[in-house]
């Protein structure tokens, strides 16, 4: 999904220009989108299974606005290790967004192929990360009630 609109705003706003509007304009942005998502989930995949991440999304109790924010804030920029109780850099989801922003420069027209649109690219990702966390902190959880239930015998 956020290919797909990640793709549809570049259609709007036509970037970069140079792939133009229209179905091709579009099937370059979609393509683009999902070659930068199979790079970017390998480094963090990849990373994280070697550093021992845990990225299970740990959702907050309390139903504070105030707990929440820091809820999708830890659960975007912090990770469990395997066998540890201390929160460390999420440094897979950090490495796979940079890596993806950077290397997918190497496809990308000539006015968007710099370093510094690379790490813009990173950070747009981190940043529409921690929206999507925000997002899960407030979605009704009807799977985990339903798990929850068959934990406790109900079902």
């Amino acid at each position: 999904m956020k290919t797909g609109a990640s793709a549809a705003w570049g259609e709007m706003v036509n970037h970069p220009h140079e792939w133009g509007r229209g179905v091709g304009g579009f099937g370059k942005r979609l393509a683009s989108g999902f070659a930068g998502h199979a790079v970017g989930s390998s480094i963090e995949y990849g990373v994280g299974h070697m550093l021992h991440e845990q990225v299970h999304y740990q959702r907050s109790e309390d139903p504070s606005f105030h707990a929440r924010l820091h809820s999708a804030f830890k659960n975007t920029f912090l990770v469990y290790h395997r066998g540890s109780t201390k929160q460390h850099p999420a440094v897979g989801r950090i490495s796979g967004a940079v890596g993806a922003g950077l290397i997918s420069r190497l496809w990308q027209p000539a006015s968007t192929r710099t370093i510094a649109a690379g790490f813009g690219s990173a950070g747009t990702s981190l940043g529409v990360q921690f929206g999507i966390n925000m997002a899960r902190e407030y979605f009704p959880r009807h799977n985990h009630r339903i798990e929850d239930e068959k934990v406790r015998g109900r079902k």
